[in-house]
């Protein structure tokens, strides 16, 4: 997201650039592997499928991205509207990233609250209400 707005500063300055644009290809050589590990560590017991569901996803990216910048050159709009869509494509995965952290926390303080009641049944040496961390007795 930030490479696409340096390109709508750097576009008229070749100097600019060409290190702009080998900034963009380094870091997509980074991000994508990690994109991959990350699907692959969610999804561990079905990795075909979370395989086939990541590079349908970067196809369906690769699709439509050409189809929004069309659109939008064909209308008139400046070059620079192409970094434009490529940073706002971009800041609307962020969301969809804030949600997958909260997502991943959860289950770390479910895991707290297990371990919690496992100690209080092994030290009392009887069965007692687990409670799950927003307070709710099971």
């Amino acid at each position: 997201m930030l490479l696409s707005v340096v390109m709508v500063a750097a576009i008229h300055r070749a100097w600019a650039v060409v290190p702009t644009v080998f900034l963009s290809g380094v870091a997509a050589f980074v991000l994508n592997p990690a994109v991959y590990g990350r699907v692959f560590a969610l999804a561990a017991e079905a990795p075909t499928l979370a395989g086939a569901t990541t590079v349908s996803a970067f196809q369906l990216g690769i699709s439509v991205t050409p189809v929004l910048a069309a659109a939008s050159l064909s209308q008139g709009a400046a070059l620079t509207s192409v970094c434009l869509i490529g940073a706002a494509l971009a800041a609307a995965a962020v969301p969809l990233v804030l949600l997958d952290r909260a997502r991943q926390a959860r289950p770390t303080r479910r895991a707290a609250a297990d371990a919690a009641s496992a100690t209080i049944r092994s030290a009392h040496g009887t069965a007692t209400a687990r409670v799950d961390p927003e307070g709710a007795q099971r």
